[in-house]
């Protein structure tokens, strides 16, 4: 029983490592495992096409409070931001010899920190707005005061 119990784990366990290739880390495991080259499916991932990109973001974008117009403006910014760090650590190879990956979890860390900032950015107005509006009430209670006081002395 416990060898076809065994037998079941070795046929259906599956194991899925996630390394990233920036760095010596991926190297150096590499170099202490060889198993992992020799034994393991390696699922090397591109970078994604425009199309793809735009999608991403849009998903991302649903849930956030804002215009049709201004969501597909937020999609082309986080779209002509990774392009252009992707050109831009290209270039930096060319000149360096020094790589800079771009991934796609770095661009959903982008629109991930975007959100983050807008909600952070919408909770300010929030609270400058409420402060000045309750500014505004101060101001004209004691303009009504003030009136009062001058009837009153006159």
């Amino acid at each position: 029983m416990y060898n076809r119990f065994i037998e079941r784990i070795r046929r259906n366990l599956h194991v899925l490592l996630a390394f990233s290739p920036i760095g010596d880390a991926f190297r150096n495991r590499l170099r202490m495992f060889p198993s992992l080259i020799s034994c393991c499916t390696i699922n090397w991932f591109k970078a994604w096409p425009e199309d793809a990109l735009e999608l991403v973001a849009h998903t991302f974008f649903d849930d956030v409070e804002m215009s049709p117009d201004l969501c597909r403006e937020a999609v082309v910014m986080c779209k002509h931001f990774h392009e252009s760090v992707r050109a831009l650590s290209e270039r930096y190879y060319d000149t360096m010899r020094r790589r800079n990956y771009v991934t796609p979890t770095s661009y959903l860390e982008l629109i991930k920190t975007f959100k983050n900032l807008l909600n952070k950015k919408r909770l300010e107005l929030i609270t400058l707005k409420d402060r000045y509006v309750v500014g505004l009430e101060k101001l004209e209670f004691s303009e009504s005061q003030v009136s009062d006081l001058d009837t009153r002395v006159q």
